[in-house]
């Protein structure tokens, strides 16, 4: 496994990747943006067009998304899964992770749309973080977008399109299973049914 795929362990640390751009064998490209950040981007060859940012940790104390999010990540780093999209994961509060707790001082949740500026602390500060960071990865003219959060109240199953953009096959030897408590809760309609995103063969 790649050293990147120790994202979790290297954000409740508070330490950075000596490496941060890593490849995997099959082309696969790991790049360490900031604490708690990585954008995964596909070979040329298999990008499907399409953008999606997946974070969990908003609340600290949710322990199962921050545990599935850091299991997708190794399994990329592995190279168990192939991703067909442009991914940017997000451990979002890194702080409230390290205490597990859901916030130090704000409610992160609470804090987007700008709404940080009205505030001061350290998830003002992260909330501006992370609306410069998405921006950034939905700079790209052209490509579908979307952004999913993994929460403690998943329930519902991952949906074939999902786990095809992401590269996982079905029957294949992956560690990477996709229990039903691992619902990334879509706000955006890129993630249904669509061309750009071809069913689990």
């Amino acid at each position: 496994m790649l050293a990147i795929g120790k994202l979790l362990e290297l954000t409740l640390a508070g330490r950075e990747p000596c490496e941060k751009v890593q490849l995997t064998p099959r082309g696969v490209k790991l790049h360490w943006l900031a604490e708690g950040a990585l954008l995964v981007s596909p070979p040329s060859g298999q990008d499907q067009g399409v953008d999606l940012v997946l974070s969990a940790g908003i609340h600290g104390n949710e322990l199962i998304p921050i545990h599935v999010l850091d299991r997708l990540i190794r399994a990329l780093a592995r190279g168990d899964v192939q991703p067909r999209a442009r991914l940017l994961l997000l451990f979002a509060n890194p702080a409230a992770m390290r205490r597990m707790v859901r916030y130090i001082e704000h409610d992160l949740n609470r804090l987007f749309l700008g709404a940080h500026a009205d505030v001061w602390g350290g998830e003002a500060i992260r909330a501006s973080e992370l609306e410069a960071l998405v921006g950034g990865f939905f700079s790209v003219s052209g490509r579908q977008r979307g952004t999913m959060t993994c929460t403690q109240r998943c329930a519902r199953r991952v949906s074939p399109s999902l786990r095809s953009a992401l590269g996982a096959r079905e029957g294949a030897h992956n560690p990477m299973r996709w229990p039903d408590c691992m619902l990334w809760q879509s706000t955006a309609s890129c993630c249904s049914a669509s061309p750009a995103l071809p069913s689990v063969p």
